[in-house]
């Protein structure tokens, strides 16, 4: 027997199966008329601040004799509200609200293929390749310095830059070069039997003169000087070499290319890629590029002066002789 409270609710005391069923799908269109509610709501609000907003000015436009267009230019932002409102509570809005879970549901699955897409790159493509070696060399010219990330870069899924040797700080790049290694390769201030290379030059912008960066005598720091003559022959230019697909599977590839200005001679290249294993998630400040040198063909060492240990082994700086003697 029902009483009138279940008869209500399409239930019967005590038992479970259609009535349940029918009370949970009431449920589900009570949920879907209130969101429905919320939605108008907050679009009659958007609507309400605009209609002030437009008497204001009408009012404005009676007293000072201003033009119409000064309170038709509220008009934009009353559609793009309106928009906003009704696209997120049409049925096209949560189809994608579904896909999206539906992707984060076979993540395992995407990164799988991405893994096999990267590892495939490293395979066939990645690598270096030193095709004549320079000794006694002073100095070298870096085309294109980098410059700093901003944090949505490192987010950016198709972020045009050399990010298999991503570096925070750029003047970092530059020490690199003319700074002492220690015997695990990597910098210090300490004097060792692998210093770097006396000078390095870097194209001023929007000039043709260069700056000039030395290492100080006393291995702190270095100094800057400019100069209208470029005193190198011997150049590093960088680019990134990823295509579309790459990006897609959240891998990107960069070329580091040692040549000679003289002939444009290339004298060796690097070619690496990186992967984020994380598809690009910021979760709990997630930064994908930098944690992409994690999964990196040829392997890298954080902190490591990876570019300088190629260029080395195609230009032998010319201190390292001198130091040795």
């Amino acid at each position: 027997m029902c009483c009138r409270r279940c008869r209500r609710r399409g239930m019967r005391r005590g038992g479970s199966g259609e009535g349940q069923d029918t009370s949970s799908y009431k449920e589900r269109n009570r949920m879907t008329y209130l969101t429905t509610i919320n939605s108008a709501n907050v679009l009659a609000r958007s609507c309400s601040l605009v209609l002030r907003k437009l008497t204001l000015d009408r009012r404005s436009v009676r007293s000072k004799g201003l033009q119409v267009h000064h309170y038709l230019k509220a008009m934009p932002f009353a559609v793009a509200t309106s928009l906003l409102v009704l696209g997120m509570s049409s049925p096209a809005y949560a189809d994608g609200v579904r896909a999206a879970s539906e992707v984060r549901r076979n993540a395992p699955q995407v990164r799988d293929v991405a893994w096999a897409y990267f590892r495939k790159k490293c395979d066939n493509f990645s690598g270096e390749k030193v095709y004549e070696v320079v000794m006694n060399v002073d100095g070298i010219l870096i085309e294109r310095p980098r410059t700093r990330p901003r944090e949505r870069d490192l987010a950016d899924q198709n972020w045009p830059a050399d990010i298999y040797g991503l570096i925070l700080y750029p003047p970092v790049e530059i020490s690199r070069y003319l700074a002492y290694l220690n015997e695990d390769s990597y910098t210090t201030k300490r004097k060792t039997e692998r210093p770097g290379y006396s000078f390095v030059e870097v194209p001023i912008s929007g000039s043709t003169k260069y700056w000039v960066y030395r290492r100080n005598p006393d291995g702190e720091g270095f100094a800057t000087a400019e100069s209208s003559s470029r005193a190198s022959r011997y150049s590093i230019r960088r680019e990134d070499i990823s295509t579309k697909e790459d990006r897609s599977h959240w891998v990107a590839g960069s070329r580091l290319v040692v040549f000679d200005s003289i002939g444009e001679k290339v004298l060796g290249e690097r070619i690496g890629y990186v992967f984020d294993a994380g598809l690009g998630s910021t979760r709990d400040g997630r930064r994908p590029w930098l944690m992409a040198q994690d999964y990196a063909c040829p392997k890298i060492r954080r902190n490591q002066p990876i570019d300088r240990l190629f260029v080395e082994k195609v230009l032998v700086p010319a201190t390292r002789g001198r130091n040795a003697e």
